[in-house]
């Protein structure tokens, strides 16, 4: 992962409220709506339902805790994030989420405190997994982690067969720390799946619902032009655009292999 807060869009100049992601505006009107939309639709693909274990990797503000519990009815939760800021203002109202467990800072919580081996019924991660170095390691903790017939659901970007990334796109993406020679093929994606021990591997394109969304969104606003926290959003959407060019948004949903 990446150095702490890096990512932190200012949410505030969008509207304010828990939530924080590109969004899925394809039913959404507001942005807080949009993000909590994305992150069902993880939910829906990692097929969750009441009494199930999870582990919600690169959980951001926590909102999603929140909606496996309330909203899927998950009996536990457990997670990890890489930004501290996040982990302690998660952990600050954990006491008042029944179902939310362990939220641990994901730079030593994978050294320090092991997964439970088998233990989950559903591994999720919204809008996060293409910030990893690789893929190869965030799927290895899934195996390790579900159970025989668990899944995995999670939203990544995904190369466009014969697509050249323009070398300006290819500074940008290395700018917003994404290494985009770990942007697999979609062949490619399901191999890594199917060899990390995952079979029935769905992927779904959300390029409209998600990157052109966002940056229509962006677009109707009224930039802040004397606050400069408004051009981290404003990058956002360019670079939403920009993908385009070389890139899929999608949505990966698998099934852990019974052994």
């Amino acid at each position: 992962m990446t150095s702490p807060d890096f990512f932190d869009l200012p949410i505030d100049l969008l509207e304010p409220g828990p939530w924080s992601n590109l969004g899925d505006w394809s039913q959404a009107g507001s942005y807080q709506e949009a993000c909590r939309h994305l992150a069902a639709r993880v939910g829906n693909a990692a097929q969750l339902k009441s009494g199930n274990l999870v582990l919600d990797i690169a959980c951001g503000i926590g909102a999603s805790l929140d909606l496996w519990v309330s909203g899927y009815g998950a009996a536990r939760v457990d997670a990890v994030e890489f930004r501290p800021s996040c982990v302690s203002a998660i952990n600050h109202r954990r006491a008042a989420s029944a179902g939310i467990a362990v939220v641990g800072d994901m730079r030593h919580y994978w050294k320090d405190h092991p997964f439970p081996r088998g233990a989950y019924d559903a591994v999720v991660s919204v809008d996060a997994a293409y910030h990893f170095g690789s893929l190869r390691p965030f799927i290895s903790l899934a195996a390790a982690t579900l159970r025989p017939g668990g899944r995995l659901a999670f939203t990544t970007i995904m190369r466009k067969p014969e697509a050249t990334v323009p070398l300006l796109l290819n500074m940008a993406l290395r700018l917003a720390r994404v290494n985009h020679q770990h942007m697999y093929l979609q062949g490619d994606l399901t191999n890594e799946l199917a060899q990390g021990g995952f079979d029935h591997c769905h992927i779904e394109i959300l390029d409209t619902q998600v990157l052109s969304g966002f940056e229509k969104f962006v677009a109707q606003l009224s930039p802040v032009v004397l606050n400069p926290r408004w051009w981290q959003i404003s990058g956002t959407a360019r670079l939403c655009r920009s993908l385009l060019q070389a890139y899929h948004y999608v949505l990966v949903s698998a099934e852990s292999r019974a052994i």
